[in-house]
């Protein structure tokens, strides 16, 4: 990545920290494949590196990180020092023993084991806690993974939002053409000046609608930047989102994902592990509690497959919407070139057509984000309230 993107983040491990990272490449240091990491490091930002990019550069989720490391690191140096205060106490032992000092023999010999204990109990916790999903990290997860998914919504918006763009600059120059067009028969008589005023404001219009989405644009792409780890002045080139695949909807299942849902939902996973009174009543409301925490799960399971099929039903409209118009464009480049239209019929056409891409693209979009959020409910991102 530009050095704006390095020098801004802090995510990044430049250098070795321990002595078992000397020699470890920059792409090693960070836990990438060479190929992987040149990959984040260039000025592209993918839809399928967004996870990857907000884990190592989101300023936020590094510095959460950081202090999990930090305490495991502390730990494991503390773990240390008891094993070489162990292996003191050792040595004096031995000498006590040699002098026949009993009593200091056997005040060496338990503190040993006392030292021995705690370091290895430290040692159980160290290595829970580096452990991909523990209790340690569950927090900093989740975390990360909501950051990841706001990135991606953004991502999805920006994208829908610059290909309407685009169709707005082409219905915004139709329309130029369209408002020229009336003023130049307006000139031989052959409109009226009401007809240029609605013409200038039709133009108008898409003008501001132009402008009004290069605008949002700019602020969309801000967000999501930042949230991947670029500074202020970060400008690296956002790639078009995956196509819609109608096949992940064919695959949904909420009766069948429930199980899925239920093992990574976090409202879940902390109403478990709280503290609670140890009694058959307490089980009994606990279990009842759980119950209706699943079923809720399962109604917004539901909900989140609803809106997936009415967006699948919504594009598939929009696509035949599409359809229906690049025959009527079609046909209308015909009758064009042989004089049977005028200009306004088939600039009229045109933007129709402009109009019903426009419309395959919002649909398109909010498709590909409903099938995304319902997959990421499966992996914890919904409520069970």
């Amino acid at each position: 990545m530009s050095a704006v993107f390095a020098v801004s983040s802090p995510g990044a491990v430049q250098k070795a920290r321990e002595p078992d990272e000397v020699g470890k490449s920059v792409a090693e240091l960070n836990g990438y494949r060479e190929e992987v990491w040149s990959r984040l490091m260039d000025q592209q930002l993918h839809y399928d590196e967004i996870e990857d990019l907000v884990h190592s550069f989101n300023p936020a989720i590094v510095s959460s990180r950081s202090g999990l490391e930090d305490r495991i690191r502390l730990m494991h140096t503390i773990s240390e020092r008891m094993r070489a205060r162990k292996r003191d106490l050792r040595q004096l032992g031995e000498k006590a023993k040699e002098k026949g000092e009993t009593e200091e023999y056997g005040s060496f010999k338990m503190q040993e084991l006392v030292l021995d204990r705690a370091a290895k109990s430290l040692d159980k916790t160290v290595a829970a806690m580096s452990r991909p999903n523990t209790a340690s990290n569950r927090p900093l997860r989740a975390e990360e993974r909501e950051v990841s998914n706001a990135a991606k919504q953004l991502m999805i918006s920006y994208d829908t939002l610059m290909k309407q763009r685009e169709i707005a600059e082409e219905s915004r120059r139709l329309y130029e053409e369209l408002e020229r067009d009336a003023k130049q028969r307006l000139s031989l008589g052959l409109s009226s000046a009401h007809d240029v005023m609605e013409e200038t404001t039709q133009r108008i219009q898409a003008e501001a609608q132009l402008s009004a989405l290069e605008g949002s644009g700019t602020a969309l792409k801000k967000d999501l930047i930042l949230l991947c780890g670029w500074g202020e002045n970060g400008d690296p080139e956002i790639a078009p989102i995956p196509e819609a695949d109608l096949s992940r909807i064919d695959r949904m299942n909420p009766d069948a994902d429930l199980q899925k849902a239920i093992a990574n939902n976090g409202d879940l996973i902390d109403f478990r592990h709280e503290s609670h009174v140890k009694s058959t009543s307490s089980w009994e409301l606990r279990a009842d509690r759980e119950a209706a925490m699943n079923e809720n799960l399962l109604a917004n399971l539901n909900g989140l497959y609803r809106s997936a099929c009415g967006a699948k039903a919504a594009y598939e409209a929009a696509v035949n919407g599409l359809q229906a118009a690049e025959i009527e464009k079609a046909a209308a480049d015909m009758q064009y070139q042989l004089g049977l239209l005028s200009v306004p019929q088939y600039l009229s056409a045109l933007i129709r057509y402009r109009t019903a891409e426009a419309d395959k693209c919002t649909a398109e979009g909010e498709l590909f984000r409903a099938m995304e959020v319902y997959d990421w409910a499966l992996n914890g991102s919904i409520s069970a309230e």
